[in-house]
């Protein structure tokens, strides 16, 4: 009969306990001990870099200005795909940083198919720290601040209720005056 065993990728350890650890835990589920990695509280910087490289790689292209012509759809779409594509981290420290940076480029960004590209990874990285970090008080603000920006009204919702508004006024302005005129 053979012995031998099968081994399927790598086996990590707590390192407090040494107790096998389930792949993206973020603490150990014998001990309680909670993992971090220095190393990995840079996800927000790397989706920067790539971003800039997008834009970079256009103006090495001899595009001159990546902004004129045909160049800004192409960079806003390639743009949107990494920030949809860019995966959420999983340690505490990297997902608050990354969840401030993302809520931050929403509310700044004024290119719309942009903007919502960073709006929906605001919120993935809003439901993964509920569910992962559900009663972490170093949350409590992201998690406020995200019900505070469920509540605000897009721009462009607000020039439309700005033109409805204005639209009736000139109705009722033309109801009243051709009912004078009568």
């Amino acid at each position: 009969m053979d012995n031998k065993s099968t081994k399927y990728g790598n086996v990590q350890k707590c390192p407090h306990c040494g107790a096998p650890v389930e792949p993206m835990a973020v603490k150990c589920s014998t001990c309680g001990y909670e993992f971090r990695n220095v190393e990995a509280l840079n996800s927000a910087q790397q989706l920067a870099e790539k971003l800039e490289a997008i834009d970079l790689a256009y103006r090495n292209k001899g595009a001159g200005n990546v902004f004129v012509g045909g160049n800004a759809m192409k960079i806003l779409e390639e743009k949107t795909t990494v920030v949809k594509n860019f995966p959420i981290p999983t340690t505490k420290e990297d997902l608050l940083d990354f969840s401030i940076t993302m809520q931050s480029r929403w509310n700044n960004e004024e290119v719309d198919y942009l903007r919502k590209a960073f709006k929906v990874k605001y919120d993935e990285c809003v439901n993964k720290a509920k569910i992962l970090f559900p009663n972490d008080p170093a949350f409590q603000g992201i998690l406020s601040q995200h019900e505070k920006d469920k509540k605000k009204i897009s721009p462009k919702t607000k020039a439309l209720i700005g033109l409805v508004l204005f639209m009736l006024i000139i109705i009722i302005l033309l109801i009243f005056g051709i009912g004078q005129l009568g």
